[in-house]
């Protein structure tokens, strides 16, 4: 395994796009997306990640995506919810990380800070 493909999926995807280079990561055929992600689509891939159904590898890329797409005005937030939903994804999108890594409690925290505004 090369030392690129050892480093979490955040830092990977920041080297892949400044240097151009292609670092080995498989794109796999995405269905069309909703442009907006709401407390209820994160609050699913939680679950899914805690049922098992998704890795911290997993989660960590999809929020990492979602969290960039909306600074890039490529996506949006719910609207009233910008707050919580970057503050939930800020924190799941580094999950990968061993010094970051989310437990079941903190994930279960998560889902019910989105289910309040």
């Amino acid at each position: 395994m090369s030392q690129v493909a050892a480093l979490p999926c955040y830092v990977r995807t920041v080297i892949c796009n400044l240097s151009g280079i292609d670092i080995g990561m498989t794109q796999l055929h995405q269905p069309a997306r909703d442009p907006i992600t709401t407390r209820a689509t994160i609050a699913a891939r939680i679950e899914a990640r805690l049922s098992g159904q998704l890795t911290d590898t997993a989660l960590a890329a999809w929020s990492f995506d979602r969290f960039y797409a909306e600074e890039l005005g490529n996506e949006a937030y719910e609207v009233g919810a910008e707050a919580v939903i970057t503050d939930v994804l800020d924190a799941l999108m580094f999950g990968d990380d061993p010094g970051f890594r989310l437990d079941e409690e903190e994930l279960r925290a998560l889902v019910a800070q989105l289910g309040t505004l």
